[in-house]
């Protein structure tokens, strides 16, 4: 039997799956874009508001510099709180805690989740 706490996170993880596969899938093509490259596909998943006061050129030059970590379905973390959202590719859940990993924030515009460009790199 579940208690009312595990029931209401099973119904907010529920509510919030389509936003965690939506960001999901943002990350994993935001990530390959800037591997191979292409950081006009990539400037595009940057929010409106990050478009208009950073150019493709000032992205290239701050994008380029972080290590990027592959999605890991097992170890990344996602929290939402209505239309802003952190994610860690690479959470180590073992220690509770961000270890050589990288966190993203997010802003929901409409109904599309971009980067803000505020990244943490926590390394050891």
């Amino acid at each position: 039997m579940f208690s009312l706490g595990q029931a209401a996170d099973w119904v907010i993880f529920q509510v919030q799956k389509p936003d965690r596969e939506q960001i999901d899938l943002n990350y994993s093509l935001f990530q390959e874009a800037v591997e191979q490259g292409n950081y006009e596909i990539a400037y595009d998943f940057m929010s409106p508001e990050y478009r208009e006061s950073n150019s493709l050129l000032d992205f290239q030059q701050e994008f380029i510099k972080i290590n990027y970590f592959p999605l890991s379905n097992q170890n990344r973390f996602i929290y939402i709180r209505e239309d802003h959202a952190v994610f860690s590719p690479d959470y180590d859940t073992e220690a509770s805690f961000w270890q050589n990993s990288i966190t993203f924030d997010w802003k929901k515009v409409k109904n599309d989740w971009y980067l803000t460009g505020q990244v943490s790199e926590m390394l050891d």
